[in-house]
Formats: C-alpha cells, sequence, structure tokens
C-alpha cells in the first residue's frame, strides 16, 4: 500500500516554483533567438547569390575582396555589403503579419532573405537579428511583435 507524500504549505509553495523555473528554462531554450550575421560567414561565402552580389556591387575588384572574405579577412565589406543590399533588388521580401500603429494606423512586419540569410524588417524599427530560416525569423517576429499584433486584431473584432 502506498502512502501519499505530504508536503508543508512552504515546501509545496517551493516544489511549484522550481517546475515553474523549470518550465520556463525549458521553454526559452526552444525559442528561436536573432543570430549575429557572422553566424552566417561559411553560408554567405558558399552562396552563388551572394556572390552574384559581390561581383554586381564591385566589378572587377569583387575576386580579389572574394579572395580575403575565404582567409577570414575584411569580413566587415562581406556584412556591409549585405546591409546595403537590404534595399535593392537581391533582397526578397517573404511577407508577414500586419500590427497596430498609434492614430488607428497599421505597420507590416517584414521576414526577408538575401542569400541563405533572413531578417526581420518593420517601420519604425531597428532591422532584427538574422535567421537560418524563414520558419524562424516568422516564429520570432510573431512572438517578439505579438503585443502589436494582438492589438490590431482586437482592434479589427471591435469593428465588425
Amino acid at each position: 500500500m502506498s502512502m501519499p507524500i505530504e508536503f508543508s504549505v512552504g515546501l509545496r509553495e517551493q516544489f511549484l516554483k522550481l517546475f515553474l523555473l523549470i518550465y520556463l528554462i525549458r521553454l526559452s531554450n526552444l525559442m528561436t533567438e536573432p543570430k549575429d550575421i557572422s553566424v552566417f560567414k561559411d553560408q554567405l561565402l558558399a552562396s552563388e547569390e551572394i556572390s552574384s552580389l559581390a561581383l554586381s556591387d564591385w566589378g572587377m575588384e569583387a575576386n580579389e575582396k572574394w579572395a580575403a572574405f575565404e582567409r577570414g579577412e575584411a569580413l566587415d565589406d562581406l556584412y556591409m555589403l549585405l546591409l546595403d543590399a537590404k534595399c535593392g533588388p537581391f533582397c526578397e521580401n517573404l511577407g508577414g503579419p500586419a500590427a497596430a500603429a498609434p492614430d488607428n494606423d497599421v505597420f507590416y512586419i517584414q521576414v526577408a532573405r538575401i542569400g541563405p540569410v533572413f531578417f526581420i524588417t518593420a517601420c519604425e524599427f531597428d532591422d532584427i537579428g538574422y535567421f537560418a530560416s524563414k520558419a524562424e525569423a516568422d516564429e520570432y517576429a510573431r512572438d517578439y511583435f505579438s503585443s502589436w499584433i494582438r492589438a490590431l486584431e482586437e482592434r479589427r473584432a471591435s469593428r465588425d
């Protein structure tokens, strides 16, 4: 015959707090986090899209610069190339959710791609890190902007 374990009130509260803490730690480990562009160095150097971008931007200097990148040198030039390309034809906008802005306005959260990397952009916000996939970027954008997205949904529901 098994006997139930009895906890004192204080011990029960400590156990519940510990359980909640473990749950939150596990949950945070599942969340996608933006990464620095340097994490994607090897994928960028292997991308034909990025080498085409370099060729179109730097012309005859592209081969020399690319060789330096492969040696691990002057990588800031490669990263600046990507930053500059965010507003150009090499950047593919993949869409994203709308969110509430002041004065009954709306702003759009965009997931975009340049070569093998994805990033999030939204008016009035700095670009948010880099991601390895569209799914990771979408997940992070929906979490990061959740209060604005929810506010827009509530605003639209109150009109109906």
